[in-house]
């Protein structure tokens, strides 16, 4: 996936996606790829609260 990140703003609603086939997989590999994308977000949050920019701080996550 590729997007410009110039717009981004992980606004906390609705801040990551689950593809299709991670739905799929056992319950440990959903837990893991949640974990990783929560703890992305928790990042991005406390970069953005040191003024680091949404598109900057959004290459985090992406």
């Amino acid at each position: 996936m590729s997007a410009s990140l110039q717009y981004s703003d992980y606004s906390g609603e609705a801040d990551f996606v689950v593809p299709y086939k991670m739905l799929e997989m056992p319950v440990l590999v959903k837990r893991m790829y949640l974990h990783q994308c929560k703890e992305a977000m928790d990042n991005y949050q406390a970069t953005i609260a040191q003024s680091v920019d949404n598109d900057s701080a959004g290459y985090m996550v992406s």
